[in-house]
């Protein structure tokens, strides 16, 4: 089987939450013997081990937001986030690629890509089209709306949010299956678009268990850790309001607390935390397994997102017990106090930080289940069986071929 992937991240290394499940799906597919394309946008040409698993086509391009083109985007009927990469060079190796090869399937990877779904069906209107979703994008634009406080931001938000969720319920349409990341997002993605019911279902995202697992090094006291992207808008909305309204109160009763924030493109907001004492930001790190295992409580405040939250499986898979809200809990298989901690409101999320904290047995209980939980749900292997038997229904041959 021949597959094609669009994708608006390069997904490598694999350090994020999006380029981890790129990236391992893609690998899934290597390992069973599938010839696997992808064109992807990155800012620079670059060589990885991914050029050993697919044949890979860059588009070089800057896409990070800019506050000109978030401007002008108000007189454009496409919702920003997806404006970025609208590129005739895509257009163009897609049908080369599409030309020379006999592709038996193309996977677009995830809503911003999905501007490409009109031009594929165009150029190949036979060829079966999966949109892989890692967020109900609209979702997302309508949480961060609703937490602004800045009217100017605020309706900005809404009016992206809109756009969003008009351009979203007519992409899943489109397309011949819809990959949800999980079940509230299948939910999500049929209430926007009821047609889609038997086309739209829920795949999750996996964890590596032979890379995250307990490393069993010594914890350091007092110590809390917040890991992921920085560069990703609700993690750092979810650390900022963890710092300006849970941090504090959490320093009085633990005053040698330490704070660590671990991840690539920390903004100037979340720069300006670090006094190296309480708090640490390290920005980007070759590793984060080390800062995670060493941290007695792992944190994710996150208030506007979507999807699954990768970054909070693989902290279980270290066994490392989690504080999380509602939001951050969302698609994920667990039970709260058992295998994972959710409070919503900032008193209770600061005591059950203070009461792991302070509770060297019930962290141990609850990472141990929490680990449990990701391996029997949540492996490669299992997840890339069921992506394989989808494909399998759409293209109509033994993938032992």
């Amino acid at each position: 089987m021949k597959i094609l992937y669009l994708t608006h991240l390069y997904p490598y290394p694999p350090n994020d939450g999006g380029r981890i499940l790129t990236y391992n799906t893609i690998k899934n597919d290597f390992n069973q013997g599938f010839e696997v394309f992808v064109v992807a946008f990155n800012e620079k040409k670059i060589n990885s081990q991914l050029d050993d698993m697919a044949k890979v086509h860059v588009v070089t391009k800057n896409t990070k937001n800019k506050k000109w083109g978030m401007f002008l985007n108000l007189f454009s009927s496409t919702p920003y986030t997806l404006s970025k990469y609208v590129d005739k060079r895509v257009i163009k190796v897609c049908r080369d690629i599409l030309q020379k090869n006999e592709i038996d399937l193309i996977v677009i990877d995830s809503l911003h890509m999905a501007f490409y779904i009109d031009i594929v069906k165009k150029l190949f209107p036979g060829l079966p089209v999966i949109l892989r979703q890692h967020n109900v994008e609209s979702t997302i634009m309508f949480r961060f709306s609703q937490s602004q406080t800045n009217p100017i931001i605020r309706f900005y938000g809404k009016y992206q949010y809109y756009k969003l969720f008009n351009f979203e319920k007519k992409c899943v349409d489109k397309v011949d299956k819809c990959f949800a990341i999980s079940e509230e997002d299948r939910r999500r993605t049929i209430r926007m678009n009821p047609r889609v019911v038997n086309k739209t279902t829920t795949i999750p995202a996996g964890v590596d268990s032979d890379k995250y697992y307990p490393l069993d090094q010594s914890e350091e006291a007092n110590s809390i850790i917040f890991s992921g992207n920085m560069g990703w808008l609700p993690n750092e909305d979810g650390v900022i309001w963890f710092y300006k309204n849970i941090f504090g109160k959490l320093k009085r009763d633990i005053p040698l607390v330490r704070f660590y924030i671990v991840g690539k493109d920390p903004s100037n907001r979340i720069l300006r935390l670090n006094d190296n004492k309480n708090v640490i930001v390290t920005g980007f790190v070759e590793d984060e397994r080390g800062f995670i295992d060493r941290s007695m409580v792992f944190i994710d405040p996150i208030r506007i997102g979507g999807g699954i939250r990768l970054k909070i499986l693989n902290a279980m898979a270290m066994a490392k017990p989690v504080v999380t809200t509602s939001i951050g809990a969302e698609g994920i298989v667990c039970k709260d106090g058992e295998d994972i901690v959710i409070a919503d409101d900032e008193d209770d999320f600061c005591q059950k930080i203070i009461a792991l904290l302070k509770d060297a047995k019930e962290r141990k209980n609850i990472g141990m289940r929490g680990r449990k939980t990701v391996l029997e749900n949540y492996s490669w292997e299992k997840i890339g069986q069921r992506v394989h038997d989808e494909y399998l229904g759409l293209v109509g041959r033994n993938l032992s071929q």
